[in-house]
């Protein structure tokens, strides 16, 4: 038995999510099993409450230390961004501004949707929140990878990547709201919080109605 403990104690994050994934499973089952049979309440509601207590007890031994529990309703995987496109120092009229994003804990799944820059070249996305029960019960590590392109004609331009690491709003970089100065004229590169692209994280937009502060 201890020999048993000890080699479910060093599994990699990996084998533990998986784990996990296969209690979720069961309980999925155990529901269905149960409305087949025809299950009488006093029996049904005990069997549930034990399949989901098991779940709850799996995800919370030996979870990596990065793993959490969330609390809020809604999980946040991009926060609200607004920006200004500019080139030559004149804003950029018309451009097509792409956001994506992927969330591990669905699979991969991708998101994406786009705006076009206005007369003074800014653009906005509002927040990209989404519900997920299981994501909010059981303790994972958040992986959201983000990215921001902007097209212009046939170009291409890199305003931002990041990968994203927990749900909170405004959780990007250091709580800074997403304020981004995208000039076309500047290469990508590597920023400080751990962003790459050439947008600039910026304390005000003006016109936006934006500062940078706590959400």
């Amino acid at each position: 038995m201890t020999s048993g403990w000890r080699k479910i104690a060093s599994r990699n994050s990996a084998g533990r999510v998986a784990m996990v994934r296969k209690a979720v499973a069961f309980v999925v089952r155990s529901y269905q099993h149960q409305t087949h049979l025809n299950l009488p309440r006093s029996l049904a509601n005990p069997m549930r409450k034990l399949a989901t207590l098991m779940v709850t007890l799996l995800a919370l031994s030996g979870l990596p230390l990065g793993c959490y529990m969330v609390s809020s309703p809604k999980l946040c995987l991009f926060s609200e961004v607004a920006g200004v496109v500019l080139k030559g120092g004149q804003p950029v009229v018309n451009a097509r501004v792409q956001r994506q994003y992927t969330w591990a804990w669905q699979n991969d799944r991708r998101y994406q949707d786009e705006t076009t820059t206005d007369a003074a070249g800014r653009f906005r996305f509002p927040a990209a929140l989404e519900s997920s029960f299981w994501g909010r019960l059981l303790p994972h590590e958040p992986q959201i990878l983000q990215r921001i392109d902007i097209h212009v004609g046939e170009h291409v331009y890199p305003a931002w990547s990041l990968e994203k690491r927990n749900y909170r709003i405004q959780g990007e970089v250091n709580d800074q709201a997403l304020l981004l100065r995208c000039d076309l004229d500047l290469q990508p590169v590597a920023h400080e919080g751990g962003y790459f692209g050439l947008a600039v994280l910026v304390p005000a937009l003006p016109d936006t109605g934006m500062r940078s502060g706590p959400p």
